[in-house]
């Protein structure tokens, strides 16, 4: 028994003396300390061994308040020499973005990771911890435009058109869809453009599509809205021109950029100035008579009374037929404009996709339509009172975010059947709705 436990006391020391052999630790350092609200931080973590690394980096969600982080998860092996020894490295980083001025803080990540001790092959679990930083967030700029904010390293704006602008009529609806594209930024923080309202049409916009362009490097984004123009009047008339800005933190001012101003030639529309033809055409046919002829006129229109009255009957009946038509034409026309805009529209589109990339992309476009108040416009929000939901959630996230995701063909089926159980109390009325704005971003 007293050979046992020596042998038993010499195993654990042996173990603490190579425990004490590994030589580990993890850094953890920004760009900048100090940024403007919704400047981009890039904080990268990296881990050192004298070693090697035996199993991959595992840490959990990082949460940072007053701020929304971008992960880049992709780890990147080198080796280094610090003080003449030599140390392996795994490096990743996360984009911070913050939302609101004054301090914030990057916390303490604890990296789990298995790495051997020097002089032995055998890997041992050990945690690896960074220490916290803070950032200063200053507000925007005094020259900043009101509620127009954009921080970018780089910024774009295209439109197309559906029709040809030279060749349009009384009654056409014509799309513009206009492309704001920004780099170094998210798509959600790029504003609507200002499109200013004309007298000669009623104009009608679509919920904006926000689409993720980030690679393994940079966070980078294009915001689409879509506005229809619904002609009422002929003539030639001039679209304003359009102007975006956005301010360049590395060089410390704001750029720029403008759509050209646009002329339409609008033609009357036949089927529109036929109405003001039967309008004259009733007129005309009305009698006309004088004091003197009125009797001689009377008995000579007799066999011709009943023929102008079914006239006028017919002509009364298309004249009510034919606005019917415009009318339930302009009402169809308003009606589908309304309903692709509405959370029904963006919902059933939802439904309806296969692809995963594009699939998380319609939960997105939903849940802003939903317009919850901050804090609440996330996946972990939308399932907080389902845990089955929340699990198939973030296992989509993995499936395609991450590269280490061990299931790559995420039962999509069965969120939207979540989804659908769940929609009635999103879309309820209760103190989680109101109107906000699309930078109104969760840090949570």
């Amino acid at each position: 028994m007293v050979k046992f436990l020596c042998i038993s006391t010499l195993i654990i020391l042996i173990t603490d003396i190579k425990a004490q052999n590994i030589d580990a630790f993890a850094t953890a350092r920004v760009n900048t300390r100090k940024v403007v609200i919704e400047q981009p931080v890039k904080v990268s973590v990296k881990a050192y061994s004298s070693t090697w690394f035996t199993q991959p980096l595992s840490f959990g969600n990082l949460q940072v308040e007053g701020a929304y982080i971008q992960a880049f998860k992709r780890t990147q092996s080198s080796i280094e020499y610090i003080n003449g020894k030599k140390y392996a490295a795994l490096e990743f980083y996360y984009v911070v973005f913050p939302y609101t001025s004054g301090e914030i803080t990057f916390p303490e990540l604890a990296l789990s990771t298995s790495i051997p001790p020097e002089g032995d092959y055998k890997g041992q679990p050990v945690t690896l911890r960074t220490k916290a930083i803070s950032i200063t967030v200053e507000p925007a700029p005094e020259d900043a435009e009101p509620g127009r904010w954009l921080v970018a390293s780089d910024a774009r704006v295209s439109n197309e058109w559906s029709l040809k602008l030279n060749k349009l009529k009384v009654g056409d609806v014509v799309s513009r869809k206009i492309t704001t594209r920004a780099s170094g930024t998210l798509p959600t923080f790029i504003d609507e453009p200002l499109v200013e309202q004309v007298d000669f049409a009623s104009i009608y916009t679509s919920e904006p599509e926000f689409i993720d362009d980030r690679d393994h490097k940079s966070v980078n984004g294009r915001r689409i809205d879509t506005y229809s123009y619904l002609l009422e009047e002929a003539g030639e008339f001039t679209i304003p021109e359009l102007e975006i800005s956005w301010w360049n933190p590395y060089m410390q001012r704001f750029y720029k950029r403008k759509l050209p101003a646009y002329t339409l030639t609008v033609q009357p529309n036949d089927d529109l100035a036929e109405l003001e033809l039967l309008k004259d055409s009733l007129q005309a046919l009305k009698p006309s008579f004088n004091d003197d002829t009125a009797e001689t006129a009377e008995a000579d229109s007799k066999p011709y009374k009943k023929y102008i009255i079914a006239a006028l009957i017919g002509l009364v009946l298309l004249y009510m037929i034919i606005k019917t038509a415009i009318y339930l034409r302009k009402r169809i026309i308003k009606q589908r404009l309304q309903y692709v805009s509405s959370e029904r529209y963006w919902f059933n589109r939802l439904l309806r996709q296969k692809n995963r990339h594009r699939f998380i992309a319609a939960i997105y476009s939903w849940i802003d339509h939903l317009n919850l108040l901050p804090g609440k416009q996330t996946f972990k929000a939308i399932s907080s009172k389902d845990e089955k939901l929340k699990e198939a959630l973030q296992e989509l996230n993995q499936s395609v975010y991450s590269s280490k995701a061990k299931n790559k063909q995420t039962n999509i089926a069965r969120i939207k059947s979540r989804l659908r159980q769940n929609r009635k109390r999103y879309t309820s009325s209760n103190s989680d709705i109101k109107a906000v704005s699309l930078n109104d971003l969760n840090p949570k």
